[in-house]
């Protein structure tokens, strides 16, 4: 360390003497943005530049992480190519990082632990998106598969589809799982419809349904835990 003060920093380092100093941990949402700037603009600071991305986002980092290099470009004054790609690839390894966290074979028995599972896959996502996890008799995992992407509002998932490749997994049970880009997190009469075929087909192969979850930024919808299945 060089022995300067806070003060004799200027604005635009101010955040990373804090974290060389104090730790990133201490830093806010919108300092750590600022680091990854680097620079602002000719009126404005890096850290500047960094509040008001973050306002714009309403302070929530999974709206800033639905975004591509494009929308940043066009929505944020002073944000170039360069600025958007280090703020993409540290939000990527973010999630990452989340993802190497979690075991091989979690062992997926209740809605929190299915929702932590597929949040990293779902919740950035701009259009619906259905997966099928494969369970054995301990309800571990043992496969996974995006079986269907469709539009903003919907996305159909054929059982038979599902069903087929539950058996070529030898799989005990089956959870589904999709999410709502709206941010809604109720199910629609789709989802309702989905659901109960998922369900007889399921039955019919002597398989168990063990949960249709809705997954959400920051909440999710389980059939199983309202007594739906």
């Amino acid at each position: 360390m060089n022995g300067f003060t806070m003060r004799e920093w200027s604005e635009a380092d101010q955040p990373r003497e804090k974290l060389m100093r104090s730790g990133a941990s201490t830093l806010s949402d919108a300092e750590l943005l600022a680091i990854l700037l680097r620079s602002g603009t000719a009126s404005e600071s890096a850290l500047d530049v960094a509040k008001h991305i973050m306002a714009e986002v309403g302070n929530n980092l999974a709206v800033l992480n639905k975004m591509s290099a494009h929308d940043m470009m066009r929505r944020f004054k002073g944000i170039g190519l360069a600025k958007s790609a280090s703020v993409l690839a540290a939000l990527e390894l973010g999630k990452r990082r989340q993802l190497s966290e979690m075991p091989a074979r979690p062992h997926l028995n209740d809605s929190r632990k299915i929702y932590d599972w597929m949040f990293p896959r779902l919740a950035e996502k701009k259009t619906e998106e259905c997966w099928a996890l494969f369970l054995n008799a301990k309800n571990r995992l043992i496969g996974e598969s995006c079986i269907s992407r469709g539009g903003v509002n919907s996305t159909a998932a054929d059982p038979r589809v599902v069903m087929r490749e539950a058996v070529q997994q030898l799989a005990s049970a089956v959870i589904i799982c999709h999410n709502h880009p709206s941010g809604i997190v109720d199910p629609s009469p789709e989802d309702n419809r989905m659901t109960s075929a998922m369900s007889v087909a399921a039955r019919s192969l002597g398989l168990v349904l063990v949960d249709h979850l809705i997954v959400c930024d920051g909440s999710y919808y389980s059939y199983a835990d309202n007594g739906r299945l």
